[in-house]
């Protein structure tokens, strides 16, 4: 019967590896490293973060004894060659031996009627943060507004003085002349704080809109990071860095929106020319699969700390040492890409650097 469902059984063993019962289901062989069969015993916890924290509640029940299965609801698990497979896992005991059982959702009719109720509840949540997020729009916007008005002003005026067309010659004075770029300075990094602030604010709206694309009107990864590379080339000179580009020689479509993808890997890149050191490089790279894409970024500078990698997407999370930043690039990036069923994450680049990534849908063909 077991079989029949799909199941794959797994008895656990002493060392924390499991043992595989019977036969070996179809879709696990695309979870196991090689030819995709099992050589030996299998580390689920190796093999699935998911996993690994469901078997310590599963090692709890079956210390126990406890009646009835221990259930780990369903949860998303992607194979070696980038599939997503919904899973779910069961802890029971038989005539005392414990066993697990991992395989797709058996829902009942009353789990299903609970899931359509909780549905109905969220649509009319998402009704109420739209419209709560509209009134909240027309607020930021009034005040991006007031600042931005202001601040064209100031940048002008400095602008003008510098020019010297607010008198006979330009402004040579050393010292005038250096408070005048010091203010212009500070007037570009108050324009980009608003532009920040303004487009992820925009990002969160525009995560709650579905986004349906067809393979036509879908970004070219590849062009994106051609373009964005082309446009920070000169920074790039200016700390000695050399830029370099993988990328395959065809369109690589995504899901998407092609300016927001390019801001998003505009601030994936500035940060890496931020904190690489002069005279290095900094990779950008597409690899394109069947269902999938993945854009990284990665530099050869110091890395992110262990203790602040957790916190790197959050909103208005910052590290000690970039003062003058409110912590919104990330944070743009990240719903972003899961408003488009991506994801993003950070590795250590092996060697010593940083590496950042995002994994993007493929569109489907109509």
């Amino acid at each position: 019967m077991l079989a029949a469902l799909d199941y794959a059984v797994l008895e656990p063993r002493p060392d924390g590896t499991f043992r595989l019962c019977g036969r070996m289901p179809d879709w696990l062989r695309a979870f196991l490293p090689g030819s995709g069969e099992a050589a030996g015993p299998l580390d689920l916890a190796a093999a699935s973060l998911f996993l690994e924290h469901f078997l310590v509640d599963a090692r709890a029940f079956w210390a126990s004894g406890a009646p009835g299965p221990l259930g780990s609801g369903p949860w998303t698990e992607t194979d070696r060659r980038g599939r997503e497979w919904v899973l779910e896992a069961t802890a029971l005991s038989v005539d005392g031996r414990a066993l697990l059982l991992v395989g797709f959702p058996q829902m009942d009719f009353h789990r299903t009627q609970k899931l359509v109720q909780a549905a109905r509840v969220q649509v009319v949540q998402y009704h109420r943060t739209l419209e709560e997020i509209a009134r909240r729009d027309v607020l930021l916007h009034c005040i991006v507004h007031d600042l931005k008005n202001p601040l064209a002003g100031l940048k002008g005026s400095l602008d003008l003085l510098r020019a010297g067309l607010l008198g006979e010659e330009p402004l040579q004075e050393p010292a005038a002349l250096e408070l005048v770029e010091i203010g212009l300075r500070q007037a570009g990094k108050m324009q980009a704080l608003i532009q920040t602030i303004q487009e992820a604010f925009a990002g969160e709206i525009d995560g709650l809109v579905p986004l349906a694309q067809s393979p036509e009107q879908a970004p070219d990864a590849a062009a994106v990071v051609r373009d964005v590379v082309a446009g920070l080339l000169p920074e790039a000179r200016l700390k000695a860095l050399t830029v370099d580009t993988r990328l395959p020689p065809g369109p690589v479509r995504v899901v998407g929106d092609a300016a927001r993808l390019e801001r998003m890997l505009y601030n994936l890149l500035t940060n890496a020319l931020r904190f690489a050191p002069a005279g290095s490089t900094v990779t950008v790279g597409v690899r394109g699969e069947a269902e999938a894409a993945t854009l990284y970024v990665e530099d050869e500078g110091p890395g992110v700390p262990p203790e602040q990698q957790p916190r790197l997407f959050r909103k208005f999370a910052r590290g000690n040492d970039q003062p003058g930043h409110v912590g919104l690039g990330l944070y743009f990036c990240r719903i972003t890409a899961e408003s488009w069923g991506g994801r993003i994450g950070y590795e250590d680049r092996p060697g010593g650097g940083a590496r950042f990534w995002v994994r993007l849908p493929r569109p489907l063909p109509r």
